[in-house]
C-alpha cells in the first residue's frame, strides 16, 4: 500500500514538474506579449536621460509584473500587476480541492505584499470570486476581471476611492453591489 501511494506521487510529481516548465513558457510568451501590445498604459521615460541610479531605479518601479513572482520579488515596487490568462492562478497543491482549477490562496499573499498596485488585471482565469486583498489596494486605478466567472462583486468595492476603470465584460449574470466607488468613470459589463 505504502509503495503504490509512493508510486502515484511520483508520477503525479514529474507530470506536475512538466506543465509547471511548459505554464512558465507560455507565462514568459504571454508576458512578452503583453509588453508589446503595451496592455496597460506605461508612463514615459525619456530615451535620452543621463541614465543615472536613481533614474534607472524609478523606471524599474514602473516595470509591470506578470507573474505572482514577479510581484512578491518587487514588492513595494509593483504599480502594474498583469495576471491575464495566468497559470500562476492554477492550483498545483496536490492537497487542495481545486487542485488544476482556479485558486486566490496565492493570488491573495502577492497582493498583500504589493500594496501599490495601480492596474490590476485578472482577466481571462476562470475566477470564481476575488480574494479580499483586491478591496485592500488602495491606490488601485484600473481593475480588469473580464473573461471570468463571477457571480457577485464584493460591496467591498466601494473602498477603493481611485478606481477609475473596471472592466467586468464576460461575467455573465454578475451582479454588481448597490455602492460603487464615486470617482469610477468607466465600467464595462455585459
Amino acid at each position: 500500500m505504502f509503495m503504490r501511494l509512493t508510486r502515484v506521487v511520483t508520477t503525479t510529481g514529474v507530470r506536475l514538474h512538466g506543465v509547471a516548465r511548459l505554464n512558465a513558457q507560455r507565462v514568459a510568451q504571454q508576458r512578452d506579449a503583453n509588453l508589446q501590445s503595451h496592455h496597460f498604459a506605461q508612463p514615459s521615460f525619456s530615451s535620452s536621460s543621463a541614465g543615472t541610479p536613481a533614474e534607472d531605479e524609478n523606471e524599474r518601479s514602473y516595470q509591470p509584473a506578470c507573474s505572482l513572482a514577479e510581484a512578491s520579488r518587487m514588492k513595494e515596487k509593483v504599480t502594474v500587476l498583469d495576471l491575464t490568462q495566468s497559470s500562476d492562478l492554477t492550483c498545483m497543491n496536490l492537497m487542495c480541492e481545486k487542485v488544476g482549477e482556479p485558486c486566490i490562496c496565492r493570488l491573495s499573499l502577492a497582493l498583500e505584499r504589493t500594496p501599490n498596485v495601480q492596474e490590476l488585471s485578472l482577466a481571462k482565469n476562470k475566477l470564481e470570486q476575488l480574494p479580499d486583498s483586491v478591496w485592500n489596494l488602495k491606490e488601485l486605478r484600473s481593475l480588469d476581471l473580464s473573461g471570468n466567472a463571477l457571480r457577485t462583486l464584493s460591496p467591498l468595492i466601494a473602498q477603493l476611492t481611485q478606481l477609475r476603470h473596471l472592466n467586468l465584460s464576460g461575467n455573465p449574470g454578475i451582479k454588481l453591489p448597490s455602492k460603487l466607488p464615486e470617482g469610477l468613470e468607466d465600467i464595462k459589463w455585459g
